[in-house]
């Protein structure tokens, strides 16, 4: 920090860089970003060079300066940049012109001239500091070493330039740095820039940037290819029962292996594309970041999957050990009634119960989801989400589940009860988030500028969503009395901005209004608005549930709550304000939470469907229970139609299964060319064959339009669907015959072998002691188990049993009847295998009894299976609804802000950032279309119908300068401010669109708006136009006074030449017959191209020399205004010249005796030929001699407080 003498600003701080392009350091790419950053955040660089300018440096300083100029954040305005050649053996500057013409010509030759002030007089060379001189004894070889005075005479006047220089750009920012502090938020934001988007200063050239997008797309098909969800369902199937770090080396294995794999193949095909050598390392850098994207994704969705079988698992084993309960209580109890059996039954439920619903404890589980849910939302925003430990506290506002307790059976709650609790628990989030948030600003200052073309209206704050109309509407009647004159003034503006920030800094009322900030900011309706967010992308519509808590339903949302607060921060950007840090902290504090809640109720209800499972076993525990403790010999028949009711549910669960499955696969492979750009791409082509109808609908409502389109291609879908669900319920169904025609002849066998005697269980068996009672009931549990064994195809068939520590042996009859049993087939095996528990559960003493029993259902089962697989069918219908619905859901939706084109964007490719962020941007891949369309309509109008024409412009045919008004005309700005308010969009136009038909909607727009753009202007009181009509701009003789005094030097000059540069331009685009008159005043005067000159005839030679033209030296007024009476003579003269309206335009920064006789021949004599007359003192202070200027010419006084702001000035001129 070095002291400042001057009265406004008390240091100066100064960066070193500590040098670039060291061989210790050795690293191009930090080397770019020190230099990017220094010319974002200074308004003087000294580039101090030895010897000669590299190439090396020349190239770095144009790649830098192209970076600057995409930053996309607030920088200092065109830096001066000096480069001193140091230790130059010839000092002479004409000497190393080459290398100063060479940086000149190639910044021109980008079109990167005007991003960095770098001219003829911010050269300057240096001799060496040191002058070698020889002892008087000539006897040593050593010399002394002094400093040589040219030397410090050189640095003191190169010095003085520099200070010179440095003063009068503090002296034009005072509204961007006033602190170090803000200064330290200004270079912050750089830094931050700097570090999300590292290719910033990483290409060399346009090509180099095609290469990386062709690689990339490569890259992205490939990886699709690769990590499919096949293998990503191997994998998770793996990772079961595992760990978090058995997962992580499960999937890293793989991942490795694979990576491998595709590092070969990229290779290759780098080789196939020659691509470059930055080009290769990039796409190595975005394969691997991919891949590991995607395994972080995979262990993250192993994780939740291992989350809910370790829930799974808490139920089973408390279900083992009620089932080791009942089993360990018939072995101790003596025979019971059969109220008492039941009785004893209940009491063991009503214990153990509770106590296995218990171990889905709510702390535990909604830490749990708060760990999943930040994992996977930090992944896509880091810069403004709280660390995790200020959100713990913050879990007290989720309550349990409201869908059930524990402790009972499940709750049926119906819908609207559910939807009115889940907002309770909503909106008490919200309450505590706004509650938090009040305590500190939501607004945060930006560096102040006024935008002189920019265009704001009473209308404009009418318009507002997010900042407090009412409070801002008093503010502007009170103080803007001249209602005629609409358009905001730079003064107005800042006193509507400084207005806005007292308020923020003035204490809050008690009688402040919830939600309504200081009657400032409208943070409750913010707030609403993501909560509309986030339940729109949870709640699926159609009834068809809630979306998975997952890493892709976490990257949509995180997309569309930046883009919720690049909407608050669009508002509060016409101010220079953005919302705080603090502000975006809560609200994705709000969203985590909300998230949060919504993941630990997901978990509840799997936990509950487990539970409920348990609950539908207890009729046939308690069954089996009683019957063992009441040794009742009577119940087979119970036994066999439990047996048959489990066999039924096992199918029915099988075929949903399946038929899951099945629709999944279906799903997946149809919705491959279902996505957003397939659907548009096929519309497109289709438009040159649409009926002008069908055409109007699809330009009105693409969105339905799509979704129409969807559904057709969805039939097909789901007739396959159908057709699979009907081919698998009829396989399931044969299952269901088969184990009859099973059951039919094993009847016959049991019928050969005399089993119906009631002996015969004591002969399949054999034992030693024992009760015969219990032997029979023992033995009865024994023929269940040699019936599972049987049907599983156990093999060998046990012949040793073990029953309540009584060993059984199957006898000769029993293996003999077992093997003449016929074996089952492979479904009904399938299906038998999973009932072990319900055998286990079950004591056979009649076998005969028990078979006939199950036979004699045969039908009712066929019939329950027709039944319930109507219900299944309905919930497999249900399922591929909801597929559907997620899969349109994730489809994004977002039109340009501009022409209301659909992006075509699959955001879930990139798992690195959210939608709209980083370089996951929304894009219309395969074009933009008319701004009619969105209801843009063109600042002409028809005189007759006195309505705007239909702006038959495309976003990428706009260029930056043009003017632009949005659809209800309340804002004005230019085209390259609308795309830095949206950066969520990608405007390089200069990316090639997605290939498609000649016949495209968007390749073919005139067609397409030959046919319905007449019904469209109609519908929407717009002038149909076919090409816009170029406002008719009158040819004007403009005269510039310039004043050339030495007070004007370096960057007043500079700014100067550009407003002058900026309005030639301007004038150019309007195609007009301008003459143009330049005179360069000081003590004397010049006109450096001639008299006169026509615009359009300009070259940038002419400019040159205008900008060659300053010399320096005192100021008359005399002088500048002689010289414009002259000119105006010679117009008399000149018919080409005296019948154009003439434009004096008067620029000085300095003072002059007032030139009486001069202004009185222009104010009288000539009045009549000068239709404009412009005043324009530039930081000065001293107006008197000026004012009176312009009072006796009836002029217009513009005074410009900094010169970069004559840019502005002069762009409204030419504009008028």
């Amino acid at each position: 920090m070095v002291k400042s003498n001057s009265p406004d600003f008390e240091y100066i701080m100064l960066i070193d860089t500590e040098g670039l392009l060291s061989v210790e350091k050795s690293d191009d790419e930090y080397d770019r970003r020190l230099i990017l950053f220094c010319l974002a955040v200074s308004h003087l660089v000294i580039v101090n060079v030895a010897g000669e300018v590299t190439a090396t440096l020349m190239k770095m300083l144009i790649l830098c300066t192209d970076s600057l100029q995409k930053l996309g954040v607030n920088k200092v305005h065109r830096p001066t940049v000096h480069v001193v050649l140091n230790q130059k053996a010839n000092p002479d500057a004409e000497m190393n012109r080459a290398a100063i013409n060479k940086i000149k010509e190639e910044l021109k030759k980008v079109n990167l001239d005007r991003e960095i002030e770098l001219n003829d007089n911010t050269f300057h060379t240096l001799p060496s500091a040191f002058k070698k001189e020889r002892f008087s004894d000539d006897q040593t070889p050593a010399t002394l070493l002094r400093t040589d005075p040219d030397f410090i005479e050189n640095v003191q006047r190169l010095c003085a330039r520099f200070v010179s220089t440095a003063t009068k750009s503090l002296e034009q920012t005072r509204e961007q740095f006033s602190d170090p502090l803000r200064w330290i938020q200004f270079a912050a934001t750089v830094l931050d820039i700097l570090r999300k988007f590292p290719d910033m200063t990483y290409f060399n050239d346009i090509r180099e940037r095609e290469q990386d997008d062709l690689m990339r797309e490569w890259i992205r098909k490939i990886l699709e290819n690769t990590f499919t969800s096949k293998l990503r369902q191997e994998l998770v199937g793996e990772a079961v029962e595992q760990n978090v770090k058995e997962i992580k080396t499960i999937f890293e294995l793989k991942f490795q292996e694979l990576c491998e794999k595709l590092s070969i193949e990229l290779k290759n095909q780098l080789k196939l594309t020659g691509a470059v050598e930055n080009v290769r390392k990039r796409s190595e850098t975005f394969l691997n970041a991919q891949i590991s994207s995607l395994l972080r994704a995979w262990i993250e969705s192993a994780i939740m999957k291992n989350e809910r079988h370790r829930l799974e698992d808490l139920v089973i084993k408390g279900e083992t050990q009620f089932h080791d309960l009942i089993q360990k209580t018939i072995e101790k109890s003596g025979r019971l009634t059969e109220a008492q059996a039941g009785k004893v039954f209940d009491e063991m439920w009503n214990t153990s119960y509770p106590h296995i619903a218990s171990t889905f404890e709510h702390d535990k589980q909604v830490q749990s989801a708060l760990q999943f849910v930040y994992r996977n939302y930090h992944i896509f925003e880091k810069s403004n989400l709280p660390d995790i430990k200020i959100l713990l506290p913050l879990l007290r506002y989720i309550p349990r589940s409201t869908e059930a307790t524990p402790a009972s059976p499940r709750a049926i709650i119906d819908k609207s009860a559910l939807e009115q609790s889940d907002m309770q628990v909503v909106q008490t989030i919200q309450k505590v988030c706004i509650q938090d948030m009040s305590s500190h600003t939501p607004i945060q200052e930006l560096p102040f500028r006024h935008d002189g073309t920019a265009e704001y209206t009473r209308k404009t704050i009418e318009e507002f969503k997010y900042l407090y109309v009412p409070t801002l509407i008093r503010e502007y009647d009170k103080n803007y009395k001249d209602r005629k004159a609409d358009i905001w003034s730079r003064e107005f503006h800042l006193n509507l901005r400084r207005f806005i920030l007292a308020k923020d800094s003035a204490p809050a009322s008690h009688g402040e209004q919830p939600g309504i900030w200081k009657q400032l900011l409208h943070v409750g309706r913010s707030f609403d608005r993501l909560i509309d967010i986030t339940l729109s992308v949870i709640i699926l519509k159609e009834n068809c549930g809630r979306r998975s808590v997952d890493i892709d339903l976490v990257q949509q949302l995180v997309g569309m709550i930046l883009a919720h607060i690049n909407e608050i921060n669009n508002e509060l950007d016409i101010f220079k304000l953005a919302a705080s840090k603090h502000y975006q902290a809560m609200m994705h504090t709000c969203t985590v939470l909300l998230l949060t809640k919504f993941h630990y109720d997901e978990q509840w209800r799997f936990f509950d469907e487990v539970l409920s499972k348990v609950r539908e076993k207890t009729s046939g525990w308690r069954a089996y229970f009683i019957a063992m403790v009441t040794q009742d010999p009577t119940a087979d028949p119970r036994f066999a139609a439990d047996i048959v009711k489990a066999l039924l549910e096992s199918v029915v669960r099988a075929f949903l299964t399946k038929a899951k499955e099945a629709i999944e696969k279906q799903v997946e492979l149809d919705t491959k060319s279902l996505d957003r750009l397939s659907l548009l791409t096929e519309l497109d082509i289709k438009g040159a064959t649409m009926h002008d109808d069908e055409l109007y609908a699809y330009v009105k409502n693409p969105l339905g339009a799509l979704n129409n389109r969807f559904e057709e291609r969805w039939k097909s879908t789901k007739t396959a669907i159908e057709l699979a669900i009907e081919q698998l319920k009829q396989e399931h169904k044969t299952i269901i015959i088969q184990f009859f025609q099973t059951l039919q002849i094993i009847q016959q066998v049991l019928q050969q072998n005399k089993a119906d005697k009631p002996t015969f269980i004591s002969e399949l068996f054999t034992t030693h002691g024992g009760l015969a009672d219990v032997n029979i009931l023992n033995k009865g549990r024994c023929v269940s188990l040699l019936l599972y064994a049987y049907f599983s195809r156990q093999n060998p068939i046990p012949r040793q049993f073990r029953v309540f520590n009584c060993d059984y042996s199957l006898s000769p009859i029993g293996t003999q009847m077992i093997e003449r049993f016929p074996p089952p087939s492979e479904k009904v095996t399938a299906i038998m295998s999973t009932m072990a528990d319900k055998f286990n559960s079950t004591s056979i003493l009649n076998l005969v009894i028990f078979i006939n029993t199950c036979f004699d259902q045969k039908t009712t089962t066929e019939n329950n299976f027709e039944d319930q697989s109507k219900t299944v069918v309905s919930d497999l219908t249900n399922l591929a609804n909801r597929l559907k619905q997620i899969f349109i859901d994730k489809q994004c939706r977002t039109p340009c802000p501009f022409c209301n084109r659909i992006c075509d964007v699959d955001h879930t490719i990139d798992k690195r950032t959210a939608g709209g962020t980083g370089e996951n941007l929304h894009r219309c891949q395969i074009g933009h279309q008319y701004r009619a369309f969105a209801l843009v309509k063109y600042e002409k109008k028809n005189e007759k119908t006195g309505l705007h024409e239909a702006s038959v412009q495309c976003c990428k045919d706009i260029m930056d300068h043009d003017m632009i008004m949005n659809e209800s005309g309340s804002v004005r700005v230019s085209w390259s401010e609308w795309k830095r308010r949206h950066p969520d969009w990608n405007w390089d136009f200069k990316l090639q669109p997605t290939s498609v038909s000649s016949n495209a909607l968007s390749t073919n727009l005139p067609s397409i708006w030959r046919r319905i753009g007449l019904r469209w202007c109609n519908e929407h009181s717009m002038d149909y136009v076919t090409q816009n009509t170029k406002p008719k701009v009158d040819s004007n003789h403009y005269i510039f006074l310039c004043d050339g005094s030495g007070s004007m030097a370096d960057s007043r000059w500079n700014h100067l030449m550009d407003a002058v540069r900026g309005f030639i331009n301007i004038r150019k685009k309007a195609v007009t017959d301008d003459l143009v008159s330049f005179i360069v005043f000081n003590s004397s005067v010049a006109t450096p191209l001639d008299l006169w000159k026509e615009i359009k005839a300009l070259t940038d030679n002419d400019l040159s020399r205008l900008q060659s033209s300053f010399t320096g030296g005192g100021t008359s007024f005399e002088a500048a205004f002689q010289k414009t009476i002259e000119l105006l003579v010679y117009a008399k003269g000149n018919d080409k010249v005296g019948k154009l309206p003439q434009f004096i335009i008067f620029m000085t920064d300095g003072e002059s005796g007032y030139p009486r006789g001069e202004v009185a021949q222009l104010s009288t004599t000539y009045r009549s030929m000068i239709k404009e007359f412009w005043t324009i003192p530039c930081e000065t202070s001293n107006h008197t001699v000026l004012t009176h200027i312009n009072q006796t010419m009836k002029g217009t006084f513009k005074n410009i407080k900094e010169a970069k702001d004559l840019v502005q000035a002069y762009a409204e001129i030419a504009l008028r």
